[in-house]
């Protein structure tokens, strides 16, 4: 089943509050706030309207991937793939980028040893 005429309409609801969120938001900048509060229902009626679409595509995404989610995450027909041994964890590729990473994000040696690390 193609979910993208659902995905579509949810998003176009999405936009539609979007669009009159800011034009709410401009009123509010210019102090027209009497303005802006005559756009409240509106704003209510366009949520309501992204509410059931976004309901919509989540309810007929249920039925297209059934009651077993599991599904989507498990290639069906294949075997398990075993997890490799990692002998030296500090000596692999994967630790050295995440920690220069970490460095380049301000994380320090000490940082590390005040949260318990090593």
């Amino acid at each position: 089943m193609d979910l993208k005429k659902f995905y579509d309409a949810a998003i176009a609801a999405n936009a539609k509050v979007n669009e009159v969120a800011l034009r709410i938001t401009n009123l509010f900048d210019e102090n027209k706030i009497e303005e802006a509060q005559k756009l409240q229902p509106e704003l209510v009626k366009a949520r309501t309207e992204y509410n059931a679409a976004n309901q919509l595509y989540l309810e007929m995404g249920a039925v297209n991937n059934g009651e077993a989610p599991n599904k989507r995450f498990v290639p069906a027909g294949s075997a398990p793939v075993e997890p490799k041994e990692v002998h030296d964890m500090r000596g692999s590729k994967e630790y050295a980028a995440q920690w220069k990473d970490a460095l380049k994000n301000g994380v320090t040696p000490k940082n590390v040893a005040q949260m318990g690390g090593e």
